[in-house]
């Protein structure tokens, strides 16, 4: 019996690890993009629109 149980222990804690893993990693990965898309994405649109009105601003003018 412990012999079994010792093979099922090893067969399934490496890839269960291994799943626990890669979803850390994904979940990991994800919410840093998140975090930079959040941060950075309006204060680069508001440069591009400063830009863009600037622009239509010197042909007003």
């Amino acid at each position: 019996m412990k012999k079994v149980l010792h093979l099922l222990a090893e067969n399934w804690f490496w890839p269960i690890l291994s799943v626990v893993l890669v979803y850390y990693c994904g979940v990991v990965i994800i919410g840093v993009i998140t975090f930079i898309v959040v941060v950075f994405a309006p204060a680069y649109l508001a440069d591009k629109i400063k830009k863009v009105i600037i622009r239509h601003n010197l042909y007003f003018i």
